[in-house]
């Protein structure tokens, strides 16, 4: 007899779209609920997070995530400092002119980075969107999470 298995609040996990396979170096970001836009997916995705730039650098894609099911997946082509004030509207003013909503006021977090890039092509797509994050993977406090397969 094999038994169901079961999420935190004891509902079957079958119920849930299957898991991807994480085989390449991720960012994988928690972002807004109830946005469908995929210029608004993008931006969400790309901007302000507190992530250390070297390591950032070295991500070949980032998951756009929403209660833990992937919407999204860029490549981001160029990391580049977010910080509220100065850089973000040197580095960022299209987000500035396009959607003043996600420029925070201000912010006592460490170094911000946002990147530049673009949507993965429809093979990568596939393997990503529609699937649930992995439960070792879960995206933590901070809004983010890095995964290196090789580490």
């Amino acid at each position: 007899m094999r038994l169901a298995q079961l999420d935190d609040h004891g509902d079957s996990m079958s119920k849930y779209p299957e898991e991807f396979v994480p085989k390449h170096r991720l960012l994988l970001v928690s972002v807004n609920n109830g946005i469908e836009d995929r210029r608004l997916l993008y931006d969400a995705a790309r901007y302000a997070w507190p992530v250390n730039r070297a390591r950032a650098e070295r991500i070949e894609f980032v998951l756009a995530c929403i209660h833990g099911i992937v919407k999204g997946v860029f490549v981001p082509t160029e990391w580049l400092k977010a910080s509220p004030g100065k850089d973000t509207e040197e580095n960022f003013s299209d987000l500035l002119t396009a959607n003043p909503s996600f420029i925070p006021a201000h912010s006592d977090e460490p170094q911000r980075f946002g990147f530049r890039g673009t949507e993965a092509d429809e093979d990568t797509k596939r393997q990503f969107v529609g699937k649930r994050v992995p439960e070792r993977l879960k995206i933590g406090q901070k809004g983010f999470r890095y995964w290196d397969p090789e580490v």
